[in-house]
């Protein structure tokens, strides 16, 4: 099985919608169809989808409107535009997409699952960055509140509930420092973290880096009240961290 991905294919060609979606499904990735470009449209306003397949000239879109509408509903879904019916002006249009490829009918498949593959790669890069960044900054915001207690008045919590609290926020620190090593692991035989996030359109470097020397900061001003060698093998950990994001080695 290939990497899970949701895509949306659009095509009025029922032969190659169908021949399409098998394909697609036989290497593990769930597929929604639409045989026009209202259909499309709909499809993608109830659903989340990491790739959108496209033969921008269908029933519904004589004058290209579904371009203009994924561009407003999705401007940063990758897209892959088939056609047997290449024009300029469908070239030009479809700049304003994030068009991943541009391809001629009648389609080589082994070529469309080629494309499909790396997107559906760079998709999940981006999800698991996404819940990275989230369990981080909501650790961090646990790690500030244990501060600013331990900071004012002690005894208004006891020390069994904050090294609770330590806990936790250590073990979601951890998770998220696991994912992110993964993808670092993963894009560094091609590219650089940073080159990546740009391709990618991950979240930002910076954003990532300040959650993470939130939650340094934090362990920093705990550490002389909790002793845990635990925790101070995480504060450096995370600060390699730190250093690797920003050198993008």
């Amino acid at each position: 099985m290939e990497e899970q991905a949701n895509i949306l294919l659009a095509d009025d060609e029922l032969v190659f919608q169908t021949a399409a979606a098998k394909a697609l499904r036989k290497k593990g990735y769930s597929v929604v169809s639409a045989k026009d470009a209202p259909e499309a449209l709909t499809r993608l306003k109830e659903g989340t989808f990491d790739l959108l397949i496209a033969d921008i000239r269908m029933p519904g879109n004589c004058r290209l409107q579904l371009i203009d509408e994924v561009r407003d509903l999705a401007p940063e879904l990758p897209v892959i535009i088939v056609t047997g019916h290449a024009s300029l002006e469908s070239a030009v249009q479809s700049v304003s997409l994030s068009v991943v490829a541009y391809l001629m009918k009648p389609v080589d498949f082994g070529e469309l699952l080629a494309i499909v593959r790396t997107t559906a790669r760079e998709a999940a890069t981006r999800r698991a960055l996404a819940r990275s960044l989230k369990r981080l900054q909501e650790s961090a915001s646990t790690l500030e509140a244990v501060g600013s207690v331990m900071s004012g008045s002690a005894k208004q919590v006891s020390n069994t509930s904050i090294e609770a609290f330590l806990a936790l926020s250590h073990r979601n620190i951890v998770a998220s420092l696991e994912d992110i090593e993964r993808v670092t692991l993963a894009m560094s035989d091609e590219k650089s973290v940073q080159d990546s996030c740009r391709l990618l359109q991950c979240p930002r470097p910076v954003e990532l880096t300040k959650a993470i020397n939130e939650a340094i900061s934090v362990l920093g001003s705990t550490k002389s009240s909790f002793k845990s060698k635990e925790l101070g093998a995480l504060r450096r950990r995370l600060k390699e961290v730190v250093t690797r994001w920003g050198t993008g080695s």
